[in-house]
């Protein structure tokens, strides 16, 4: 995930590592095979045993007189070379380390993504008590639904940053932590698409078609102030599903990459939200109640778009990478 480029990582064993060093430097003093065998007291059997890791290894004896008979140091034959560089900076008068260090704060949202549910309830919560208040409220003065639009970015930051749980990690500046998923396909995508167009037509046409037929009296300050505000909600959710709800998703993102995630989640707060609007416009004329009924259906549809987006997200585990070693998961059965 680093920009930064990547430290080689040491997959041979330490025995490995010995015995390939030795290997090198047979060759490099041009010494026969059968000559350090005679030198380190082996037999023919006994030192392929070891070349091959059969049963048998170098023990710290016998790299002590393989080191001498090689001339080199003992270290020449334990470590491989790059760890020969960080052993000669590290033992080096000049070597000042710094640990560079940075605190990362994660927001856990796994738990989210298994249990859309929780979520779903809450905005339906929300938006029953909005509701209740609106119908009220807003028979009172029509100015009160100009506030739809801070209703909706309200609610849906207050959902955003009230999700899941955050931690904070103090790491090397070199490590990183970020999510990855194995199948980065999303196959249910066409499936996405059409649960959001059917949901945006539920409040979008029959909306229009009364407004645009109540348009023409005398008092339609409500009817252009609700055809604005669900045109405006259809276009915005329309095109967010295209900006981001992947075809395929990245196998490796940060958290603020979660941009499918949270736009689902933002339609199904706006759909919500036309509901609130629609009870105050309901408030003021209830001849148009059935719209509410088909409002109810976009809102069921749109949990259940939250729902199937919910579920591959929460395919991405959380890693960490510890620099120059192999990556793992994060609590892997904790979040």
């Amino acid at each position: 995930m680093n920009n930064k480029e990547k430290k080689f990582i040491e997959t041979r064993s330490r025995q490995q590592i010995i015995i390939d060093n030795i290997e090198i430097f047979i060759d490099s003093r041009n010494l026969k095979r059968t000559d350090f065998q005679e030198k380190m007291g082996l037999t023919k059997q006994d030192y392929y045993k070891k070349k091959e890791l059969n049963g048998s290894s170098y023990s710290v004896d016998d790299i002590v007189t393989a080191a001498k008979i090689l001339n080199v140091t003992t270290n020449d034959l334990i470590y491989n070379d790059e760890e020969k560089i960080a052993l000669e900076v590290i033992t080096s008068k000049k070597y000042d380390p710094i640990m560079a260090q940075q605190e990362l704060t994660i927001q856990f949202l796994n738990s989210c993504f298994e249990k859309p549910s929780t979520i779903i309830y809450k905005i339906v919560f929300i938006n029953l008590i909005l509701s209740i208040a609106i119908y009220f409220i807003a028979k009172y003065s029509i100015l009160f639904t100009l506030a739809f639009f801070p209703i909706i970015i309200l609610i849906f930051f207050f959902i955003k940053h009230t999700i899941g749980y955050k931690q904070t990690f103090i790491i090397n500046y070199l490590d990183d932590i970020y999510y990855k998923i194995k199948n980065v396909n999303n196959n249910k995508y066409f499936l996405l698409m059409i649960l959001r167009f059917f949901s945006i037509t539920l409040f979008l046409i029959p909306g229009m078609i009364v407004c645009l037929t109540e348009i023409y009296k005398l008092d339609n300050g409500i009817y252009i102030i609700y055809l604005i505000s669900i045109f405006y909600t259809a276009v915005i959710n329309f095109s967010s599903f295209f900006a981001y709800t992947p075809k395929k998703f990245k196998k490796e993102i940060y958290e603020h990459e979660i941009i499918g995630y949270y736009s689902t989640l933002f339609n199904l707060i706006s759909t919500a939200s036309i509901n609130i609007l629609t009870t105050a416009f309901i408030s003021l004329n209830n001849n148009y109640w059935f719209i509410l009924v088909f409002q109810l259906i976009s809102l069921i549809i749109s949990s259940l778009e939250f729902s199937i987006i919910s579920k591959k997200y929460n395919e991405y585990k959380l890693f960490y990478n510890e620099y120059g070693k192999k990556e793992r998961e994060l609590f892997p059965n904790n979040y």
